[in-house]
Formats: C-alpha cells, sequence, structure tokens
C-alpha cells in the first residue's frame, strides 16, 4: 500500500466530478476498508514517514520514472501529486492519464485495450532509459 491509500483513509479526499462532486470513489468500495488497509500497511507508524509515503520523501537525484494514473482511480489525485512532487525536485517525470481506465488496470494486459496500451507506454519508458 502507498500513501495514497493512507491519504484516503485519512479522509483527505479529492472531489469526483463524475460521482456527483463525492469522494473520489473511495465510497465505491467502502472508507472502512480503506482505513483497514491503511492501518495493517502503517503498523501504528506516522503516515508522514517517508518511508510510508514519497510525498514526504527527498525526491532529489532519483532516475526518472512514469506516473500512470487512471481516470477511475481513487488514488488518482494523489499519483499527480506525486508527479508535481517529483517535478519540483527536479525529476525527469512522465505522466500519462488512461481516462477510464481502474486503478491496477496494467495487470489487464494484454485483455484490455487500456492496458496493453499502458503496458506498451511502462516497456518504451525503460527500453529508453535502459538503453542509455
Amino acid at each position: 500500500m502507498t500513501q495514497h491509500h493512507v491519504r484516503e483513509a485519512a479522509g483527505r479526499f479529492a472531489k469526483c466530478p463524475k460521482c456527483d462532486g463525492q469522494p473520489r470513489h473511495i465510497e465505491h468500495f467502502g472508507r472502512t476498508l480503506a482505513e483497514t488497509m491503511a492501518n495493517n500497511f502503517l503498523q501504528g507508524a506516522d503516515p508522514r514517514d517517508p518511508l510510508a509515503s514519497p510525498l514526504f520523501a527527498d525526491l532529489s537525484g532519483l532516475s526518472p520514472v512514469q506516473v500512470e494514473v487512471s481516470g477511475r482511480d481513487g488514488i488518482r489525485d494523489d499519483a499527480l501529486r506525486l508527479a508535481v512532487a517529483l517535478a519540483e525536485a527536479g525529476v525527469e517525470v512522465t505522466v500519462d492519464d488512461c481516462e477510464g481506465a481502474i486503478h491496477g488496470y496494467h495487470m489487464f494486459a494484454p485483455e484490455t485495450p487500456e492496458a496493453k496500451a499502458g503496458t506498451t507506454r511502462l516497456a518504451s519508458f525503460l527500453n529508453e532509459r535502459l538503453a542509455s
């Protein structure tokens, strides 16, 4: 679990225009589940600890990062915040937004066009950087 889940469990939600302004998709699977997942991951640790969340870490000096987000993902906004934090730290960051896809859509490759496109983008990203 990442800080994205922790932030959701802590109640800091982004509003989702597709859900009549309700908190982004967390209600679709229940606040209790998100809180349970966050507590299980943190084991009492501070959610602002850099080991729990890259958003609170020193991101400078990292290798290039590809951030894949999906339009129907409850942690989309936190992924975008991470991309901004990476860029502000001077890290080369690329963001691709697969509108309409769900969290973890890549695992459905090659069965769905979104997953196939996403894994192709990730493979290209890695191949370009590892070749140099």
